[in-house]
């Protein structure tokens, strides 16, 4: 843990990734394979208009058809959470036990230099967030960039003038994508900082919990431990209201 140059996140996140491959691999399958049978959902639609306005519609068919689709929408997305759970709770646990087995073998001064606040946020919000990345973020960043690819496929095919004039709202999306995660980005930085102050106050009321008796501060522990509690609650609100 001898600190050196910080690997660029996406790096580290990939490098992180590299070993549970396969996991990844059919949590994207199956990410697919549901994103894909969403798309076939408005082809059956228009198949069905299509029928009902040339006469020959046929309910029985068009139950089979959607009931198919949805059986199997179902199942692949079903398959997916559990995929998504199980690698994000396996990434956790071997990332937090390669932290213990590094952190014991430091020094007490490397302990102190970081101090047990720092450590325990790493074990903790730091290592929840990589298991919320793998467990949202990689399901999420796939299924939009298929559906987007899909979704301009199918409005192109079926009306290329309309489907244009749709698509030309996506560079505004993505403007204001980018503006909200730019600001996001400085306050996932500020919420690393007060979960650290947190877990410092606490640390430091556990440790001195007996001198704090004697000298009868608890108010004094307390507005501590509110003003930084207020402060994580701050950001994390302001955050929401990003998104």
């Amino acid at each position: 843990m001898t600190p050196n140059r910080k690997p660029p996140a996406a790096a580290g996140l990939l490098k992180l990734l590299k070993p549970y491959s396969g996991l990844v691999a059919l949590l994207i399958l199956m990410t697919i394979l549901a994103n894909g049978l969403n798309l076939t959902v408005p082809k059956l639609l228009s198949h069905a208009i299509d029928t009902y306005t040339h006469g020959d519609f046929v309910l029985r068919t068009v139950v089979i058809q959607f009931g198919a689709v949805a059986l199997l929408i179902f199942f692949f997305t079903y398959m997916q959470s559990i995929v998504q759970t199980y690698a994000s709770e396996k990434v956790a646990k071997d990332l937090r036990a390669e932290l213990v087995a590094k952190i014991s073998v430091q020094s007490y001064g490397f302990v102190e230099k970081i101090t047990a606040a720092k450590l325990l946020t790493n074990l903790t919000s730091d290592v929840d967030a990589v298991k919320l990345f793998v467990s949202q973020a990689v399901a999420s960043i796939i299924s939009s960039v298929f559906l987007i690819v899909g979704a301009t496929v199918l409005l192109l095919s079926i009306n290329w003038r309309l489907g244009l004039s749709i698509l030309g709202i996506i560079p505004v999306i993505g403007l204001s994508l980018y503006i909200a995660l730019s600001k996001v980005r400085k306050l996932f930085k500020r919420a690393q900082e007060a979960v650290d102050w947190l877990n410092r106050v606490i640390n430091e009321s556990i440790l001195a919990a007996s001198l704090i008796r004697i000298l009868f501060t608890p108010q004094v522990e307390f507005e501590k431990f509110r003003a930084a509690s207020t402060e994580a609650m701050t950001i994390a609100l302001s955050i929401l209201r990003l998104f």
